[in-house]
Protein backbone atom coordinates (compact mmCIF):
# COMPACT_ATOMS: atom_id res chain seq x y z
CA UNK A 1 0.00 0.00 0.00
CA UNK A 2 1.22 3.28 -0.90
CA UNK A 3 2.56 5.51 2.36
CA UNK A 4 0.02 8.52 2.56
CA UNK A 5 2.00 12.26 2.73
CA UNK A 6 0.70 13.97 5.74
CA UNK A 7 1.92 17.07 4.07
CA UNK A 8 0.28 16.91 0.48
CA UNK A 9 -2.34 16.48 2.66
CA UNK A 10 -2.19 19.65 4.81
CA UNK A 11 -1.57 21.74 1.71
CA UNK A 12 -4.70 20.76 0.01
CA UNK A 13 -6.84 21.49 2.92
CA UNK A 14 -4.90 24.87 3.23
CA UNK A 15 -5.85 25.39 -0.40
CA UNK A 16 -9.34 23.99 0.20
CA UNK A 17 -9.65 26.72 3.02
CA UNK A 18 -8.20 29.43 0.85
CA UNK A 19 -10.47 29.14 -1.70
CA UNK A 20 -13.33 29.02 0.57
CA UNK A 21 -12.64 32.73 2.23
CA UNK A 22 -11.67 34.15 -1.10
CA UNK A 23 -15.82 33.46 -1.65
CA UNK A 24 -16.95 35.21 1.20
CA UNK A 25 -14.35 37.98 2.30
CA UNK A 26 -15.27 41.60 0.39
CA UNK A 27 -11.96 43.52 -1.01
CA UNK A 28 -12.62 46.45 1.34
CA UNK A 29 -13.17 44.38 4.75
CA UNK A 30 -10.42 41.32 5.71
CA UNK A 31 -13.50 40.00 7.65
CA UNK A 32 -15.67 37.64 7.04
CA UNK A 33 -19.01 38.54 8.68
CA UNK A 34 -21.76 36.04 8.65
CA UNK A 35 -25.34 34.92 10.05
CA UNK A 36 -26.30 38.93 9.94
CA UNK A 37 -23.43 40.20 11.28
CA UNK A 38 -23.79 37.87 14.50
CA UNK A 39 -20.86 35.84 13.76
CA UNK A 40 -17.38 37.19 12.69
CA UNK A 41 -14.52 34.94 11.39
CA UNK A 42 -11.08 36.37 10.33
CA UNK A 43 -7.59 34.61 10.39
CA UNK A 44 -4.87 33.92 8.52
CA UNK A 45 -2.38 31.48 6.51
CA UNK A 46 1.36 31.51 7.04
CA UNK A 47 4.71 30.74 5.43
CA UNK A 48 7.87 31.77 6.76
CA UNK A 49 10.99 29.80 5.97
CA UNK A 50 14.56 30.16 7.28
CA UNK A 51 17.32 29.65 5.26
CA UNK A 52 21.08 29.80 6.90
CA UNK A 53 23.79 31.71 5.14
CA UNK A 54 25.90 29.53 6.47
CA UNK A 55 25.79 25.69 8.16
CA UNK A 56 29.16 25.01 10.23
CA UNK A 57 31.51 22.34 9.52
CA UNK A 58 30.52 20.42 12.46
CA UNK A 59 26.96 20.56 11.56
CA UNK A 60 26.93 19.36 7.88
CA UNK A 61 26.07 16.20 8.46
CA UNK A 62 22.91 16.99 9.67
CA UNK A 63 21.65 19.17 6.69
CA UNK A 64 21.84 18.31 3.20
CA UNK A 65 20.76 22.42 2.18
CA UNK A 66 20.31 25.43 4.17
CA UNK A 67 16.99 25.26 4.64
CA UNK A 68 16.39 25.51 8.65
CA UNK A 69 12.92 26.17 8.77
CA UNK A 70 9.49 26.01 6.90
CA UNK A 71 6.36 26.36 8.77
CA UNK A 72 3.01 26.29 7.15
CA UNK A 73 0.72 27.38 10.07
CA UNK A 74 -3.27 28.30 9.70
CA UNK A 75 -5.31 30.55 12.45
CA UNK A 76 -9.24 31.17 12.27
CA UNK A 77 -10.50 32.76 15.36
CA UNK A 78 -14.64 34.09 15.53
CA UNK A 79 -16.85 35.91 17.42
CA UNK A 80 -20.45 34.91 17.62
CA UNK A 81 -22.87 37.16 19.45
CA UNK A 82 -25.37 34.90 21.25
CA UNK A 83 -27.08 37.26 23.03
CA UNK A 84 -27.23 40.97 22.93
CA UNK A 85 -29.80 43.16 24.27
CA UNK A 86 -29.97 46.74 26.14
CA UNK A 87 -29.44 45.05 29.57
CA UNK A 88 -26.67 42.08 28.57
CA UNK A 89 -24.31 40.67 26.19
CA UNK A 90 -23.23 37.41 25.84
CA UNK A 91 -20.56 36.33 23.22
CA UNK A 92 -18.61 33.06 22.54
CA UNK A 93 -14.76 33.25 20.77
CA UNK A 94 -12.90 30.71 19.89
CA UNK A 95 -10.07 30.29 17.97
CA UNK A 96 -7.85 27.44 16.23
CA UNK A 97 -4.79 26.34 14.58
CA UNK A 98 -2.94 24.40 12.31
CA UNK A 99 0.97 23.97 11.37
CA UNK A 100 2.93 21.73 9.75
CA UNK A 101 7.09 22.04 10.15
CA UNK A 102 8.28 20.35 6.96
CA UNK A 103 12.12 21.73 6.76
CA UNK A 104 13.39 17.81 7.04
CA UNK A 105 10.40 16.63 4.53
CA UNK A 106 12.61 18.67 2.25
CA UNK A 107 15.95 18.21 3.64
CA UNK A 108 15.91 14.37 5.30
CA UNK A 109 19.17 14.39 6.86
CA UNK A 110 17.47 17.07 9.08
CA UNK A 111 15.66 14.00 10.79
CA UNK A 112 19.27 12.87 11.85
CA UNK A 113 19.07 15.73 14.34
CA UNK A 114 16.04 16.16 15.54
CA UNK A 115 15.29 13.63 18.52
CA UNK A 116 12.75 10.69 17.33
CA UNK A 117 11.09 11.51 20.58
CA UNK A 118 10.07 15.07 19.80
CA UNK A 119 10.02 15.24 15.89
CA UNK A 120 6.45 14.42 15.51
CA UNK A 121 5.42 16.92 18.11
CA UNK A 122 7.80 18.86 16.63
CA UNK A 123 6.29 18.85 13.27
CA UNK A 124 1.98 18.81 13.62
CA UNK A 125 0.00 19.50 16.56
CA UNK A 126 -0.63 16.54 18.73
CA UNK A 127 -4.26 17.29 20.68
CA UNK A 128 -7.05 19.77 20.91
CA UNK A 129 -4.21 21.56 23.67
CA UNK A 130 -2.63 22.27 20.62
CA UNK A 131 -5.02 23.31 18.24
CA UNK A 132 -7.62 25.23 20.54
CA UNK A 133 -5.49 29.05 21.38
CA UNK A 134 -8.88 30.53 22.52
CA UNK A 135 -12.18 29.33 23.41
CA UNK A 136 -14.18 31.15 26.39
CA UNK A 137 -17.26 32.79 26.72
CA UNK A 138 -17.58 36.67 27.16
CA UNK A 139 -20.65 37.89 29.37
CA UNK A 140 -21.20 41.64 29.82
CA UNK A 141 -24.03 42.91 32.20
CA UNK A 142 -23.70 46.28 33.29
CA UNK A 143 -20.00 47.27 34.65
CA UNK A 144 -19.69 44.06 34.82
CA UNK A 145 -17.50 41.70 32.30
CA UNK A 146 -16.83 38.00 33.22
CA UNK A 147 -14.66 35.47 30.65
CA UNK A 148 -14.54 32.04 31.11
CA UNK A 149 -12.24 28.96 29.35
CA UNK A 150 -8.77 29.63 27.50
CA UNK A 151 -7.66 33.00 27.29
CA UNK A 152 -4.51 35.03 26.35
CA UNK A 153 -3.76 37.67 28.30
CA UNK A 154 -2.08 40.95 26.96
CA UNK A 155 -0.88 43.21 30.69
CA UNK A 156 2.14 44.67 28.34
CA UNK A 157 3.71 45.88 25.52
CA UNK A 158 7.50 46.22 25.72
CA UNK A 159 9.57 45.12 22.75
CA UNK A 160 11.61 41.92 23.21
CA UNK A 161 11.97 41.78 26.86
CA UNK A 162 8.72 40.44 29.55
CA UNK A 163 8.01 42.86 31.99
CA UNK A 164 4.53 43.20 33.53
CA UNK A 165 3.33 40.79 30.95
CA UNK A 166 3.61 37.34 32.20
CA UNK A 167 0.45 35.52 32.44
CA UNK A 168 1.20 33.66 29.18
CA UNK A 169 3.45 30.66 29.23
CA UNK A 170 5.72 31.47 26.34
CA UNK A 171 6.07 28.48 22.78
CA UNK A 172 9.56 29.46 21.88
CA UNK A 173 9.90 25.81 19.46
CA UNK A 174 9.18 28.12 16.05
CA UNK A 175 10.45 31.76 16.87
CA UNK A 176 12.04 33.77 19.39
CA UNK A 177 10.45 37.31 20.65
CA UNK A 178 11.74 40.22 18.37
CA UNK A 179 11.45 38.63 15.27
CA UNK A 180 7.76 37.05 16.21
CA UNK A 181 5.16 39.09 18.20
CA UNK A 182 4.15 38.00 21.64
CA UNK A 183 0.87 36.71 20.33
CA UNK A 184 2.32 34.27 18.14
CA UNK A 185 4.18 33.07 20.68
CA UNK A 186 1.98 32.96 23.83
CA UNK A 187 -0.10 29.64 25.37
CA UNK A 188 -3.13 30.14 26.29
CA UNK A 189 -4.51 28.89 29.53
CA UNK A 190 -8.04 28.04 30.84
CA UNK A 191 -9.33 30.68 33.48
CA UNK A 192 -11.72 32.98 35.06
CA UNK A 193 -11.15 36.48 34.03
CA UNK A 194 -13.34 39.50 35.51
CA UNK A 195 -13.24 42.92 35.29
CA UNK A 196 -15.49 45.84 36.92
CA UNK A 197 -15.91 49.55 35.57
CA UNK A 198 -15.78 51.59 38.23
CA UNK A 199 -17.07 55.01 38.44
CA UNK A 200 -14.36 56.37 40.59
CA UNK A 201 -11.96 59.10 39.82
CA UNK A 202 -9.60 57.87 36.63
CA UNK A 203 -12.15 55.79 35.68
CA UNK A 204 -10.52 53.28 37.62
CA UNK A 205 -10.87 49.14 35.83
CA UNK A 206 -10.62 46.18 38.26
CA UNK A 207 -9.44 43.05 36.95
CA UNK A 208 -9.27 40.01 38.39
CA UNK A 209 -7.86 36.68 36.73
CA UNK A 210 -8.08 33.32 38.63
CA UNK A 211 -6.46 29.97 37.39
CA UNK A 212 -8.30 27.31 39.34
CA UNK A 213 -4.99 24.77 38.98
CA UNK A 214 -4.42 24.21 34.83
CA UNK A 215 -0.40 24.09 34.60
CA UNK A 216 1.37 24.45 31.23
CA UNK A 217 4.76 24.97 31.01
CA UNK A 218 7.21 27.04 29.20
CA UNK A 219 8.10 25.43 25.63
CA UNK A 220 11.72 25.45 24.74
CA UNK A 221 13.13 25.20 21.22
CA UNK A 222 13.69 21.40 20.19
CA UNK A 223 16.91 19.87 20.07
CA UNK A 224 18.31 20.20 15.91
CA UNK A 225 15.60 22.53 14.61
CA UNK A 226 16.54 25.97 13.64
CA UNK A 227 15.89 27.43 16.85
CA UNK A 228 17.16 24.81 19.58
CA UNK A 229 20.60 23.71 19.60
CA UNK A 230 22.88 21.63 16.93
CA UNK A 231 23.28 17.99 18.35
CA UNK A 232 27.15 18.59 17.28
CA UNK A 233 27.67 20.78 20.34
CA UNK A 234 25.12 19.00 22.75
CA UNK A 235 25.78 15.39 21.40
CA UNK A 236 29.21 14.38 22.21
CA UNK A 237 28.96 10.86 21.19
CA UNK A 238 28.17 10.31 17.01
CA UNK A 239 26.07 7.17 17.44
CA UNK A 240 23.93 8.41 20.15
CA UNK A 241 20.43 9.06 19.05
CA UNK A 242 20.11 12.49 20.69
CA UNK A 243 22.16 15.02 22.74
CA UNK A 244 22.67 15.81 26.49
CA UNK A 245 19.99 18.85 26.33
CA UNK A 246 16.97 16.99 25.20
CA UNK A 247 18.06 14.12 28.21
CA UNK A 248 18.10 16.76 30.96
CA UNK A 249 16.01 19.84 29.60
CA UNK A 250 13.32 18.97 27.09
CA UNK A 251 12.55 14.77 28.68
CA UNK A 252 13.49 15.87 32.30
CA UNK A 253 11.82 19.33 32.48
CA UNK A 254 8.23 17.20 30.60
CA UNK A 255 8.98 14.36 32.96
CA UNK A 256 9.01 16.13 36.26
CA UNK A 257 6.53 19.25 35.37
CA UNK A 258 3.23 19.75 37.90
CA UNK A 259 0.56 17.71 36.56
CA UNK A 260 -1.88 19.53 33.73
CA UNK A 261 -4.57 19.89 35.98
CA UNK A 262 -3.79 20.11 40.42
CA UNK A 263 -5.53 22.51 43.05
CA UNK A 264 -1.54 23.42 44.20
CA UNK A 265 -1.00 24.94 40.50
CA UNK A 266 -3.68 27.78 40.92
CA UNK A 267 -2.56 31.25 39.80
CA UNK A 268 -4.10 35.11 40.98
CA UNK A 269 -3.58 38.30 38.84
CA UNK A 270 -5.03 41.63 40.04
CA UNK A 271 -4.87 44.69 37.73
CA UNK A 272 -5.84 48.37 38.40
CA UNK A 273 -5.86 50.50 35.56
CA UNK A 274 -6.79 54.36 35.18
CA UNK A 275 -6.13 57.48 33.82
CA UNK A 276 -5.01 60.20 35.75
CA UNK A 277 -2.77 63.88 34.85
CA UNK A 278 -3.26 62.94 31.18
CA UNK A 279 -1.45 59.48 32.38
CA UNK A 280 -2.88 55.83 31.36
CA UNK A 281 -1.56 53.76 33.98
CA UNK A 282 -1.86 49.87 35.62
CA UNK A 283 -1.05 48.17 38.98
CA UNK A 284 -0.18 44.75 38.48
CA UNK A 285 0.09 41.49 40.96
CA UNK A 286 0.44 38.24 39.74
CA UNK A 287 0.91 34.69 41.76
CA UNK A 288 1.61 31.81 40.12
CA UNK A 289 4.30 28.62 39.31
CA UNK A 290 7.18 29.89 37.88
CA UNK A 291 7.03 29.03 33.74
CA UNK A 292 10.74 26.77 34.22
CA UNK A 293 11.96 24.72 36.99
CA UNK A 294 14.87 24.51 38.94
CA UNK A 295 17.11 21.84 40.09
CA UNK A 296 16.02 20.62 43.96
CA UNK A 297 18.67 17.13 44.00
CA UNK A 298 21.54 18.14 42.86
CA UNK A 299 22.88 14.10 43.31
CA UNK A 300 19.33 12.94 41.33
CA UNK A 301 20.86 15.51 39.12
CA UNK A 302 24.11 13.55 38.58
CA UNK A 303 22.39 10.21 38.62
CA UNK A 304 20.64 10.89 35.84
CA UNK A 305 23.21 12.92 33.46
CA UNK A 306 25.30 9.73 34.30
CA UNK A 307 22.74 7.35 33.13
CA UNK A 308 23.14 8.93 29.47
CA UNK A 309 27.11 9.26 29.40
CA UNK A 310 27.38 5.48 30.46
CA UNK A 311 25.09 4.65 27.71
CA UNK A 312 27.15 7.31 25.18
CA UNK A 313 30.34 5.56 25.77
CA UNK A 314 29.01 2.18 25.23
CA UNK A 315 27.40 3.63 22.17
CA UNK A 316 30.95 5.01 21.15
CA UNK A 317 32.14 1.26 21.54
CA UNK A 318 30.01 -0.44 20.21
CA UNK A 319 29.13 1.90 17.02
CA UNK A 320 25.85 1.68 17.51
CA UNK A 321 23.18 4.04 19.29
CA UNK A 322 21.90 3.20 22.80
CA UNK A 323 19.08 4.63 24.48
CA UNK A 324 20.06 5.59 28.02
CA UNK A 325 17.93 3.87 30.74
CA UNK A 326 15.97 6.28 32.90
CA UNK A 327 16.98 5.78 36.49
CA UNK A 328 13.79 6.92 37.64
CA UNK A 329 14.98 9.94 39.94
CA UNK A 330 13.02 13.54 40.09
CA UNK A 331 15.67 15.91 39.31
CA UNK A 332 13.51 19.40 38.70
CA UNK A 333 10.62 20.82 40.79
CA UNK A 334 8.46 23.78 39.85
CA UNK A 335 8.27 26.74 42.53
CA UNK A 336 5.94 29.60 43.31
CA UNK A 337 6.99 33.29 43.03
CA UNK A 338 5.29 36.72 43.56
CA UNK A 339 5.29 39.48 40.84
CA UNK A 340 4.46 43.14 41.32
CA UNK A 341 4.42 45.66 38.64
CA UNK A 342 2.68 48.10 36.37
CA UNK A 343 2.76 50.70 33.48
CA UNK A 344 2.54 54.24 33.12
CA UNK A 345 1.74 55.98 29.52
CA UNK A 346 1.37 59.12 27.77
CA UNK A 347 1.99 61.67 25.57
CA UNK A 348 4.72 64.76 25.77
CA UNK A 349 3.95 67.46 23.40
CA UNK A 350 7.16 69.72 24.06
CA UNK A 351 8.88 66.35 23.05
CA UNK A 352 7.17 66.30 19.29
CA UNK A 353 4.02 65.00 20.72
CA UNK A 354 6.05 61.44 21.15
CA UNK A 355 4.08 59.04 23.17
CA UNK A 356 6.15 57.53 26.69
CA UNK A 357 5.05 54.28 28.20
CA UNK A 358 6.94 52.62 31.35
CA UNK A 359 6.93 49.58 32.55
CA UNK A 360 8.40 48.04 35.72
CA UNK A 361 8.24 44.95 37.94
CA UNK A 362 9.15 43.40 41.30
CA UNK A 363 9.70 39.45 41.19
CA UNK A 364 9.72 38.15 44.85
CA UNK A 365 10.88 35.10 45.82
CA UNK A 366 11.87 33.39 42.67
CA UNK A 367 13.66 30.18 42.82
CA UNK A 368 17.15 29.95 41.18
CA UNK A 369 19.51 27.30 40.91
CA UNK A 370 23.51 27.77 42.60
CA UNK A 371 26.12 26.15 40.63
CA UNK A 372 30.11 26.27 41.45
CA UNK A 373 31.32 29.17 38.79
CA UNK A 374 27.93 29.50 38.15
CA UNK A 375 28.13 26.38 35.79
CA UNK A 376 24.70 24.22 35.63
CA UNK A 377 27.28 21.22 35.41
CA UNK A 378 27.79 21.85 39.16
CA UNK A 379 24.91 22.30 40.69
CA UNK A 380 24.96 22.49 44.14
CA UNK A 381 21.65 24.73 45.72
CA UNK A 382 18.91 26.34 45.12
CA UNK A 383 18.20 29.69 46.86
CA UNK A 384 15.45 32.61 46.56
CA UNK A 385 16.34 35.90 45.21
CA UNK A 386 14.05 39.22 44.32
CA UNK A 387 14.49 40.53 41.25
CA UNK A 388 13.60 44.31 40.02
CA UNK A 389 13.62 46.08 36.76
CA UNK A 390 11.78 48.03 33.60
CA UNK A 391 11.67 48.79 30.20
CA UNK A 392 11.10 52.01 28.92
CA UNK A 393 9.91 52.79 25.49
CA UNK A 394 9.73 55.40 23.40
CA UNK A 395 7.53 56.36 20.25
CA UNK A 396 7.64 58.70 17.64
CA UNK A 397 6.61 60.16 14.23
CA UNK A 398 8.95 62.29 11.86
CA UNK A 399 8.62 63.94 9.06
CA UNK A 400 12.04 64.22 6.96
CA UNK A 401 12.50 66.90 5.20
CA UNK A 402 12.14 66.77 1.37
CA UNK A 403 12.05 62.69 1.44
CA UNK A 404 8.54 61.98 3.55
CA UNK A 405 7.03 64.35 0.99
CA UNK A 406 8.31 63.40 -2.37
CA UNK A 407 9.79 60.29 -1.77
CA UNK A 408 7.22 58.51 0.51
CA UNK A 409 3.53 60.48 -0.27
CA UNK A 410 3.36 62.13 3.36
CA UNK A 411 4.27 58.74 5.67
CA UNK A 412 5.96 59.33 8.29
CA UNK A 413 8.94 57.91 10.01
CA UNK A 414 8.10 55.88 12.53
CA UNK A 415 10.31 54.81 15.56
CA UNK A 416 9.88 52.96 18.74
CA UNK A 417 13.29 52.45 21.11
CA UNK A 418 12.66 50.62 23.77
CA UNK A 419 15.62 50.80 27.00
CA UNK A 420 15.78 47.66 29.03
CA UNK A 421 17.03 46.92 32.71
CA UNK A 422 16.96 44.20 35.30
CA UNK A 423 18.91 43.58 38.75
CA UNK A 424 19.25 40.33 41.35
CA UNK A 425 18.99 41.25 44.72
CA UNK A 426 21.72 39.85 46.81
CA UNK A 427 23.36 37.89 44.02
CA UNK A 428 26.64 35.80 44.45
CA UNK A 429 28.79 34.23 41.85
CA UNK A 430 27.54 31.04 42.13
CA UNK A 431 23.90 31.97 40.96
CA UNK A 432 22.45 30.53 37.53
CA UNK A 433 20.97 32.98 35.45
CA UNK A 434 19.21 32.03 32.08
CA UNK A 435 20.93 33.15 29.51
CA UNK A 436 17.96 34.71 27.85
CA UNK A 437 18.10 37.51 30.52
CA UNK A 438 21.84 38.46 29.46
CA UNK A 439 23.61 38.50 32.08
CA UNK A 440 27.17 38.58 32.44
CA UNK A 441 28.72 36.20 34.15
CA UNK A 442 28.68 37.28 37.88
CA UNK A 443 26.68 40.38 37.40
CA UNK A 444 23.69 41.08 39.41
CA UNK A 445 22.19 43.07 36.36
CA UNK A 446 21.68 43.55 32.74
CA UNK A 447 20.77 46.18 30.21
CA UNK A 448 19.88 46.41 26.14
CA UNK A 449 18.37 48.28 24.05
CA UNK A 450 15.62 47.64 21.54
CA UNK A 451 14.03 49.33 17.84
CA UNK A 452 11.64 49.11 15.80
CA UNK A 453 11.74 51.37 12.67
CA UNK A 454 9.31 51.84 10.41
CA UNK A 455 8.41 53.62 6.66
CA UNK A 456 5.61 53.00 4.59
CA UNK A 457 5.32 54.56 1.02
CA UNK A 458 2.48 53.75 -2.02
CA UNK A 459 0.00 54.35 0.40
CA UNK A 460 1.31 51.38 2.78
CA UNK A 461 1.54 48.68 -0.08
CA UNK A 462 5.39 48.79 0.38
CA UNK A 463 7.55 48.87 3.80
CA UNK A 464 10.45 48.97 5.14
CA UNK A 465 11.12 47.19 8.99
CA UNK A 466 14.19 47.30 10.81
CA UNK A 467 13.77 45.53 14.29
CA UNK A 468 16.57 44.55 16.37
CA UNK A 469 18.25 43.92 19.95
CA UNK A 470 21.59 45.14 21.72
CA UNK A 471 22.86 43.75 25.09
CA UNK A 472 25.65 46.20 25.36
CA UNK A 473 27.68 43.91 28.22
CA UNK A 474 27.57 40.90 26.48
CA UNK A 475 27.72 42.51 23.11
CA UNK A 476 24.53 40.15 22.04
CA UNK A 477 22.25 41.26 19.76
CA UNK A 478 20.54 40.62 16.43
CA UNK A 479 19.05 42.99 13.65
CA UNK A 480 16.53 42.26 11.00
CA UNK A 481 16.17 44.15 8.12
CA UNK A 482 12.99 43.68 6.36
CA UNK A 483 11.04 44.64 3.35
CA UNK A 484 7.29 44.28 3.12
CA UNK A 485 4.81 44.27 0.07
CA UNK A 486 0.97 44.18 0.79
CA UNK A 487 -1.26 44.62 -2.32
CA UNK A 488 -4.07 44.48 -0.71
CA UNK A 489 -6.54 43.85 2.36
CA UNK A 490 -5.24 40.05 2.57
CA UNK A 491 -1.93 39.57 1.33
CA UNK A 492 1.45 40.24 2.68
CA UNK A 493 4.55 39.62 1.54
CA UNK A 494 7.63 39.90 4.08
CA UNK A 495 11.66 38.92 3.85
CA UNK A 496 14.83 39.85 4.59
CA UNK A 497 18.19 38.62 6.69
CA UNK A 498 17.96 38.23 10.12
CA UNK A 499 21.90 38.68 11.27
CA UNK A 500 23.23 37.67 14.95
CA UNK A 501 26.00 37.83 17.41
CA UNK A 502 27.48 37.62 20.34
CA UNK A 503 31.01 38.78 21.85
CA UNK A 504 30.59 37.23 25.15
CA UNK A 505 31.76 33.22 25.19
CA UNK A 506 29.18 32.47 28.23
CA UNK A 507 26.15 33.39 25.74
CA UNK A 508 26.74 33.14 22.26
CA UNK A 509 22.95 32.85 21.68
CA UNK A 510 21.87 32.19 17.64
CA UNK A 511 25.51 33.91 17.44
CA UNK A 512 26.01 31.16 14.06
CA UNK A 513 22.59 31.08 12.51
CA UNK A 514 21.74 34.00 10.70
CA UNK A 515 19.63 33.31 7.97
CA UNK A 516 17.47 34.78 5.51
CA UNK A 517 13.58 35.01 6.64
CA UNK A 518 10.95 35.00 4.39
CA UNK A 519 7.10 35.19 5.06
CA UNK A 520 4.07 34.74 2.93
CA UNK A 521 0.64 35.76 4.82
CA UNK A 522 -3.05 36.02 3.57
CA UNK A 523 -4.93 37.36 5.81
CA UNK A 524 -9.24 36.87 6.36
Amino acid sequence: MEKKNPFLGFVLLCAIMLISSNAFVSPAEAKIDLLDGDLRVDGFLKEYMFVRTHIPADEQKFHGSNLDQALTSFLIQGLWKVKEDSNQTLNLFAGFRYWYEKASYFDYKLNRAIPSHEASRYQHPQNEKDIITEAYLDYIRGPFNIRIGKQIVIWGETDIKRTVDVVNPLDLRYGSPGVFSWAELKQGLWMFRGFYQSQLPGNLLFEFVYNPGYYQALRLPVEGTHWGPSPSKTNPVTYEPFGIYHWTVTKKWKDDAPKKWAIDNWEVGIRLRGFSYNVDWTLVYYNSLQDAPVVTDPDALLTYSGAYFASAFRSKDTGEAIHPKDPGVKVYDTKRYQLFGGTMQTAIDFLHGSIWRLEWFYEYGAYYNKGRGASTSAIYDKVRRDTFGFGLNYSDKFDIPYITRHWFNNQYFQVSLTAFYEKILNNSRDLIVSSDRDHRLFHSHSSSIAWNLMQFWSNNIWAFVFTGSWAPEINKGFAAPMLSYAPGQHWRFEGGPVIYWSGYAYNRGYYDKDSILIRIRYEF
